[in-house]
């Protein structure tokens, strides 16, 4: 019966860890898709705005506007970068979080599962009795 709960306990982490890794990699993507589309669109928009070679559009092809895009890049390029970083992070903790979860469940599961020797009325006390036997043995 304690070996079917901790299956249960391990199946349900597992599952939960899974979904989780699931919904981080997803709304990543979402978020990479959308700030490289808004890249390219303005990459887009300066090459247009810079071959422009009218008299009309003079001021539209200005170096400050190659400055200020090249700045707007860096800083979704940047902000990427971050996002990316923050998921991966936060998703390495949770699955860390959730086997450190497994293991103490396990742990503390199969310590209670261990019955005490004959005479000894905790498994701390079994634990210290059957080193020193063992000591004497030798």
């Amino acid at each position: 019966m304690i070996i079917t709960t901790t299956f249960i306990i391990i199946f349900i982490t597992i599952v939960i860890t899974i979904i989780t890794g699931i919904i981080l990699t997803t709304i990543t993507t979402i978020m990479i898709i959308i700030i490289t589309t808004v890249i390219i669109f303005i990459t887009i928009t300066v090459i247009i705005m810079s071959y422009h070679h009218h008299d009309h559009y003079y001021k539209w092809h200005h170096p400050h506007l190659h400055h200020c895009c090249y700045h707007v890049m860096i800083i979704i390029t940047t902000t990427t970068r971050i996002i990316i970083i923050f998921f991966t992070t936060t998703t390495t903790i949770m699955i860390t979080i959730i086997t450190g979860i497994i293991l103490i469940t396990n742990i503390i599961v199969s310590c209670l599962s261990l019955p005490p020797p004959p005479g000894s009325s905790s498994p701390l006390s079994s634990l210290s009795l059957s080193s020193s036997q063992h000591l004497f043995s030798v």
